[in-house]
């Protein structure tokens, strides 16, 4: 259950275009030693020592590029502007990521938010951690509009899930 409330608080962190999840539009906080804009403002990189906060959502990252749109209604005076609003087309967090939540981590070498598929992929040596329960693969894909998740091995490791099931209070009798 934890995996999918972070997939869906790392949805909500990534895209500007939240407003039917995010009604209240909290502002996302991302700090880097360096921000970098290239191709027109299309493009806009954050590097060394990434944090982005949304609520009680933490991605912690080496380099955070976003890449997106413009507005249609996007005036002159900002034209290229790394804060000129549009919509966010992907969000790629490479090396060393960690996605940290209350309840629990997601770790890998990179992830990847693809906002119009709505999918998300964590790849290289991606792992899951809720409490003591772990899930390890290669790559782990989450659909969010299908409500489903894949986790891939590697061509020398297997998918590797440890998990410690919930004490059933009230066994059946």
């Amino acid at each position: 259950m934890f995996f999918w409330i972070v997939v869906l608080l790392l949805c909500v962190i990534m895209s500007t275009g939240a407003e039917a999840v995010d009604k209240e539009k909290k502002p996302i906080l991302i700090e880097s030693d360096r921000l970098e804009t290239f191709d027109n403002g299309k493009l806009v990189v954050f590097s060394g020592n990434v944090r982005a906060d949304k609520d009680l959502t933490i991605i912690f990252c080496d380099e955070m590029r976003i890449y997106y749109q413009r507005s249609e209604t996007s005036n002159s005076l900002n034209s290229g502007s790394a804060l000129q609003s549009g919509t966010i087309e992907k969000i790629e967090a490479q090396d060393n990521v960690k996605i940290r939540d209350s309840n629990g981590l997601i770790t890998g070498d990179n992830a990847v938010l693809y906002n119009e598929e709505e999918k998300i992929v964590i790849t290289g040596n991606a792992e899951m951690k809720d409490a003591d329960n772990i899930i390890k693969g290669e790559r782990i894909t989450f659909f969010l509009n299908e409500g489903k998740g894949i986790v891939e091995s590697s061509k020398t490791k297997r998918v590797k899930a440890t998990i410690y099931p919930k004490e059933n209070k009230n066994p059946a009798k």
